[in-house]
């Protein structure tokens, strides 16, 4: 599940600004272009109430201010089959009849994914000011969710309203929005393999048809029942 790499990447980003004020400073000073006194004071406030992270939308409950991951879709983009680090589109194996094909693979598709996190604060300001930290450190973090796996990564954002339905009233919301495209893989396993044909000498050791599944395997015995009393 991708968003733990985000859930990682934030939670981590927002000790590492906690632990180093100057740093916090400097951000929005330098990138962010706010005065002296209004860093400082942005500084304390985070330091003392850094948002929590967390998975879904935030219910009564929930501690503001907080950075909410939610899933906003997800979309298949390309299947394909990996057999022994050969990608073969999932259209193409079907014409292939390479000894092994059906042996060793795996299945994989191309998701592009997009997670929309909400920064949720109950001031105004503190939204903004929280939204610009959430999408630096996911801009610092950029390697690490490349190294997690994501293909391509497109970060966007907007404000919203607050919504009733979601979440608690009087409450002021602002959008992160990051897409990535990863790779889902499904294995197939030694367990899940079945015979689809059988070759070569049989040897009666007593199996059924039952034993080793639906296989018809149209051969006569060389070493029958009767042989194997004498």
């Amino acid at each position: 599940m991708f968003e733990r790499y985000i859930y990682s990447a934030l939670v981590d980003g927002i000790a590492e600004l906690v632990a180093k004020p100057r740093r916090l400073q400097t951000i929005f000073t330098k990138l962010k272009l706010l005065t002296v006194s209004e860093a400082e004071k942005l500084t304390d406030v985070f330091r003392r109430q850094p948002p929590a992270v967390l998975h879904q939308y935030p219910r009564d409950d929930t501690v503001f201010p907080a950075i909410a991951i939610i899933l906003g879709d997800e979309a298949e983009s390309t299947e394909f089959l990996d057999t022994l680090g050969n990608i073969v589109e999932q259209d193409e194996a079907a014409l292939l009849s390479e000894p092994g094909l059906e042996d060793d693979y795996k299945r994989a598709t191309i998701y592009t994914q997009t997670f929309h996190m909400w920064i949720v604060t109950e001031k105004p300001d503190l939204t903004i000011a929280y939204y610009q930290l959430a999408k630096y450190i996911l801009m610092q973090k950029r390697t690490f969710l490349k190294d997690a796996g994501a293909l391509d990564i497109v970060t966007s954002g907007g404000d919203l309203a607050p919504n009733a339905t979601y979440m608690p009233a009087h409450l002021f919301i602002r959008r992160l929005t990051i897409q990535v495209q990863v790779e889902e893989n499904a294995f197939e396993t030694p367990e899940e393999r079945r015979a689809r044909s059988v070759t070569g000498i049989f040897i009666n050791d007593g199996a059924i048809a039952a034993d080793i599944g639906s296989v018809n395997t149209n051969v006569t015995p060389i070493f029958g029942a009767a042989a194997d009393e004498e």
